[in-house]
């Protein structure tokens, strides 16, 4: 700016090259270049202040389109599975003379004549979870096959993730992360005792209904005004005068000098640089180096290349070496009792074939035999046994074991050796008696004397049967979150009212769900944790919450200048219908907590629920506040 008064009060001679640069470089006028670089002083400095502005309110706009969007998916996912479930119990057969009119979260079931809740939960499956999402948005990627717990976990230790890869990319922007693992407990709901019937589903059809403006809002933000930065041909001439490439990317430009050359800032009101030759000298045994740095690129026969630098070469030859390279340590010739194994020499060790008892180390060629051998041509082959015995013992399908045992063995399958000859075998009496009184079929010798046990029985593996039952880990797990597991075949776990089974267990509506996490501006922010990238919490009952930091503050989605809500008290007890706010412009956690949307204590922190949200014909709703856009 300085630069710029000083021009407009006629400075000195580098102002008058800053003039010929632009009137060089784009042909202006006198006038026209003090019109310019005023227009982008003023526009510089009004940038970076609407920028500034715009940072401030872009993430709770565009956090408020996440929640938006993640309301609608478990809406849509949850209203789908709801209607499919209630159209299923309404088709049942009976017969019933009225029928009743049900509330939400019931339907009527013909089969017992009386309403019976619809327990409607998400996808238990992360895969299925993220196609079932991948759906109900507009996406321009996704992958949700496989998992990437780990790469998650070190994502959120780290607090970054720029270099995850997320699962689904949607039309506006924004990235969805953890979204094809399986669901998990989440901390800060476990223990919530709210376990009404398709939990979520009537929150979602209030928000349909009282807030008309939950759309999508990320292609309506104005991108920020982006600095411009201009070439000046006076560059160009002092860079490619010293020999230099003078390199211009749009409005990037900058000067390449050659090996052996340095570039040096001549100053002035350009900047401009020059290539000047360097005049340094290689070092002893260097062949090749740059004389700016002094460092070495190649040493002289005798030298190696150390570092930056060359050293004499002296490495010893090793052992059972002759003749060696003094550089590299490569032997090419051994002294006696070794051999060249590629470049070094490794000592002979070959070990005497069976019988040799004494024999060359380095070709294995044997010199003497022990007393069951005789040597033949440098090996040693074992004496046989009497041919009779050998033909006796083979033509009963045997096997004749080496001189001087000379033994009958290795009989077929249903035979056995009795020494010179191989003869038939039956099953054991008490084997087959253990298999049949068990429930099982013996079969012969030749089979193997196999137990084959029948339906619903299985082997032991000695011989014996004994009923089949369903897998202790997948009944421990069913009986202990509460369930009851039924007998072989079967094997189903069916868990109580209240609870719903996921992955063989029994778990409440709203402790378990998915932790989502959302870069709201996708490419435009540095993806980090709490500041661009934040986690919903979604439950398998479609719960739909903001996530907060285990430490308790309120940071992102639980910020009020990230997701501002307000608590709205409608009272149709009496003859006239009450409706009035009870709080205003909260944050979504005391609304929650005030409203019994969610009770439990890690979450709410002490915070109990409003007396007005109790009444029995009153509904308290939280109702999101659509913030301003820039």
């Amino acid at each position: 700016m300085k630069r710029i008064l000083r021009l407009l009060s006629g400075g000195g001679g580098d102002n008058k090259l800053v003039f010929q640069g632009f009137r060089r470089s784009f042909g202006f006028t006198l006038s026209e270049v003090i019109i310019v670089m005023l227009i982008i002083a003023v526009v510089a400095g009004v940038c970076i202040k609407i920028t500034r502005t715009k940072l401030d309110k872009v993430v709770t706009y565009t956090y408020f389109a996440a929640y938006d969007t993640l309301n609608s998916v478990s809406a849509n996912l949850i209203g789908n599975s709801y209607s499919i479930k209630k159209q299923d119990t309404e088709h049942k057969e009976g017969t019933c003379s009225t029928e009743k009119q049900c509330p939400d979260g019931y339907a009527f079931d013909k089969s017992v004549c009386d309403c019976v809740s619809i327990s409607v939960t998400l996808p238990t499956n992360g895969n299925d979870f993220c196609e079932a999402v991948e759906e109900s948005v507009n996406t321009v990627s996704s992958n949700c096959s496989g998992n990437n717990k780990s790469e998650i976990s070190q994502a959120v230790a780290s607090k970054d993730f720029s270099g995850v890869q997320p699962d689904i990319v949607l039309r506006n922007g924004m990235k969805l992360y953890n979204v094809k693992n399986d669901y998990v407990e989440i901390p800060q709901l476990k223990g919530n005792m709210k376990t009404g019937n398709v939990s979520g589903f009537k929150f979602a059809s209030i928000l349909q209904k009282f807030s008309g403006f939950l759309t999508g809002v990320m292609n309506n933000l104005t991108p920020p005004v982006e600095a411009k930065y201009y070439c000046f041909a006076i560059n160009r001439t002092y860079c490619q005068g010293s020999g230099g490439t003078f390199v211009q990317n749009g409005h990037d430009c900058y000067c390449s000098c050659p090996d052996n050359y340095k570039l040096y800032d001549l100053g002035g009101s350009f900047n401009t640089q020059e290539c000047r030759p360097c005049t340094g000298s290689c070092g002893s045994g260097c062949s090749n180096c740059d004389k700016c740095t002094g460092q070495c690129r190649s040493c002289s026969s005798g030298y190696k290349l150390v570092g930056s630098s060359c050293q004499l070469c002296n490495t010893s030859c090793s052992a059972g070496c002759s003749n060696c390279d003094r550089c590299t340590g490569r032997c090419s010739s051994c002294s006696s009792g070794y051999q060249l194994s590629g470049s070094s020499c490794v000592a002979c060790n070959k070990s005497c074939s069976a019988g040799c008892t004494n024999c060359d180390k380095c070709t294995g060629r044997c010199n003497s035999c022990s007393s069951l051998y005789n040597l033949v041509n440098g090996s040693c082959t074992m004496k046989t046994c009497d041919s009779g015995a050998i033909s006796t013992c083979t033509s009963s399908g045997g096997t004749m074991t080496s001189y001087p045992d000379c033994k009958c063995t290795n009989c077929p399958a249903g035979y056995a050796s009795d020494g010179s000859k191989c003869v038939e075998l039956t099953c054991a009496t008490d084997v087959v008696n253990a298999c049949v009184s068990s429930h099982g079929t013996m079969s012969t010798y030749l089979e193997g004397c196999l137990c084959k046990c029948s339906e619903p029985y299985e082997s032991t593996g000695a011989n014996t049967c004994r009923r089949k039952t369903c897998n202790a880990d997948s009944i421990s797990q069913c009986v202990d979150s509460g369930g009851n597991m039924t007998d072989y075949p079967d094997c189903g776990c069916y868990c109580p009212a209240g609870m719903f089974l996921a992955d063989g267990k029994c778990v409440t509506m709203d402790e378990g769900g998915y932790i989502v996490y959302v870069d709201v501006n996708g490419n435009s922010g540095d993806s980090i944790l709490y500041e661009d990238v934040f986690p919903f919490y979604l439950t398998l009952s479609g719960t739909v919450v903001p996530g907060f930091p285990e430490d308790g503050s309120e940071r992102g989605g639980n910020s009020k200048s990230d997701l501002e809500v307000s608590l709205q008290y409608d009272d149709y007890s009496g003859q006239a219908r009450v409706v009035k706010w009870l709080l205003k412009s909260t944050s979504f956690r005391e609304a929650a907590c005030k409203s019994g949307y969610i009770q439990t204590s890690s979450y709410c922190g002490g915070m109990t629920i409003d007396d007005k949200c109790k009444v029995q014909d009153a509904d308290c709703r939280i109702v999101p506040i659509r913030p301003i856009k820039m």
